[in-house]
């Protein structure tokens, strides 16, 4: 049976049953603890050869905002439990949870800014980040969804003083190949934009007679013409509420 977790929003830091004792304090809807170190140690100085970087410069180590750690509510799931998607027609659909971590890890990004010794080349921008990720499968359609939550640089500024924290869902497509289909911003925090691109925040919305809130969309179609629909519906409350598949069929989370 799926755990529901409450959010309470207290008027004060607790309350007290009749008895006095002080029995519960706010808290967040968040499973994530604490983020393992990094899996791999390299340096910013350690970037592959095939790179077109010449030299990566450190702009920052940045953590989850607490806010933003509720945004990925299915990685309070077990490995190995099941999220039962239904459509329209009564069918359904189980994705397995098949691997979930919680990181720090270390990226490289390229500013697109020439190197001063060969122009064909560009500088980096090397930062740390926290990173939890969830993987979905269902076997039967080789469907393989992976959705994480992270910091990112702003995409227009890389010295580390703009930043915010995004959901993302990858879907695998081959080996070791993968697309992101959906990349929304749950906290802007200094990021400078309070959206993506495709980003659609609608708000309360229905789905397949289901009510849910604070739903945000994003469309693979937009940004991948050939891939079919693909369109995704997530919230912090549940995650992943319900998406839209190839072939246009939409598939919500069974309560």
């Amino acid at each position: 049976m799926r755990k529901i977790f409450f959010l309470f929003l207290l008027a004060s830091s607790f309350f007290a049953c009749d008895d006095e004792e002080d029995v519960i304090t706010f808290f967040e809807l968040s499973c994530l603890g604490d983020a393992s170190p990094p899996i791999n140690q390299l340096d910013c100085d350690d970037i592959p050869s095939s790179t077109q970087i010449c030299e990566a410069g450190y702009v920052g180590e940045f953590s989850l905002e607490e806010e933003s750690r509720s945004f990925i509510p299915q990685f309070c799931r077990n490995i190995g439990d099941v999220e039962t998607y239904v459509n329209g027609a009564g069918d359904t659909k189980e994705l397995t949870v098949s691997n979930k971590s919680f990181f720090q890890s270390r990226s490289v990004r390229n500013t697109f800014v020439p190197c001063e010794n060969d122009s064909s080349q560009y500088q980096g921008a090397c930062f740390n980040f926290e990173l939890g990720m969830l993987t979905l499968v269902s076997e039967p359609d080789s469907l393989e969804l992976t959705i994480q939550l992270k910091t990112v640089l702003s995409k227009d500024d890389y010295s580390g003083e703009k930043f915010g924290d995004v959901v993302e869902i990858l879907r695998k497509k081959g080996l070791n190949t993968f697309i992101i289909d959906f990349s929304v911003v749950v906290n802007e925090r200094t990021l400078g934009y309070p959206t993506t691109q495709y980003q659609e925040n609608l708000g309360e919305v229905v789905l397949i007679g289901a009510s849910h809130v604070d739903v945000i969309s994003s469309s693979a179609y937009l940004n991948f013409p050939n891939s079919g629909s693909l369109r995704y519906y997530y919230n912090k409350w549940k995650g992943l509420v319900a998406f839209e598949d190839a072939d246009g069929v939409l598939w919500r989370l069974e309560e």
